[in-house]
């Protein structure tokens, strides 16, 4: 039986049996204990916000443009939606701290993770994330509190839209499940527009590895394996910052060489 993963932490232990097992996007963690305490996906969000966020979002949708706060001034709403406009369109692979204009993407949701709560030394709140793709590649967007809401409301998986005002935040290698250097923020005056084009092409692309050579990778290596399972240790749970994830933890091989994989909460 052939399983796909998504993304995922290896470990490396032994035993032997006959299952196969594709592993895409796999990240790599050397001599992860069994019971180590669980880690969170996106946890740098958490650590990279600095305050809560109350702000509202102003968020476009197909041609109209719904605003949780009442402009005062219509010149300047119309300025600013103008401004909007003029936006230059950029690819995600060309996202980076270092852009001094104002700029827009148009990407697709290839995946919807579960909002969560957290808490850190700056704050407490909820998280949720989405990963964005065009034909130049991949990028997670987060939103926080307020903004989790209301981009949790109208982002929709597999719908394209234009983003514009997003934030550009460096993201951990400890913690990205993505290959981009950078993540999106979501900011009070982001603007989500659905729109009907499908930007990239939905072939998957790959980036196989070798088990042999998972030794000489850095940690934290984002990279794709396919093995056999030889032992399936079960699922466990368990609850952090408020939230409940689970974890499956497996034994795989190939040609010889052994190593552990964890399968995270739906993986």
């Amino acid at each position: 039986m052939k399983r796909k993963s998504s993304k995922r932490r290896c470990t490396r232990p032994n035993h032997t049996t006959n299952n196969d097992i594709n592993a895409s996007n796999t990240e790599i963690q050397a001599n992860v204990p069994q019971n180590e305490p669980a880690i969170v996906r996106n946890e740098s969000y958490e650590q990279a916000e600095n305050s809560t966020q109350t702000s509202a979002i102003n968020i476009a949708f197909s041609n109209t443009t719904s605003s949780t706060q009442t402009p005062t001034n219509t010149n300047e709403s119309n300025q600013t939606l103008q401004t909007y406009q003029n936006a230059m369109l950029i690819n995600i692979n060309e996202i980076n701290t270092d852009l001094n204009f104002i700029w827009k993407i148009h990407a697709t949701v290839t995946s919807v993770y579960p909002k969560r709560n957290y808490t850190n030394s700056h704050s407490v709140g909820e998280i949720s994330c989405w990963d964005l793709k065009d034909n130049s590649g991949s990028i997670t967007l987060a939103a926080f509190n307020l903004n989790s809401h209301i981009m949790s409301d109208l982002l929709q998986m597999n719908q394209t839209y234009e983003f514009s005002n997003l934030s550009v935040r460096l993201a951990s290698d400890s913690f990205k499940t993505l290959a981009h250097s950078y993540q999106l923020v979501c900011t009070n005056t982001t603007v989500a527009t659905q729109i009907t084009s499908t930007p990239y092409d939905e072939t998957p692309t790959f980036n196989f590895v070798h088990l042999i050579q998972i030794a000489d990778l850095p940690l934290n290596s984002i990279i794709d394996v396919q093995a056999n399972v030889v032992r399936d240790f079960g699922i466990s749970t368990g609850v952090r910052n408020a939230s409940v994830w689970t974890r499956r933890y497996l034994h795989i091989t190939q040609d010889g060489i052994q190593t552990g994989l964890t399968l995270w909460n739906d993986q």
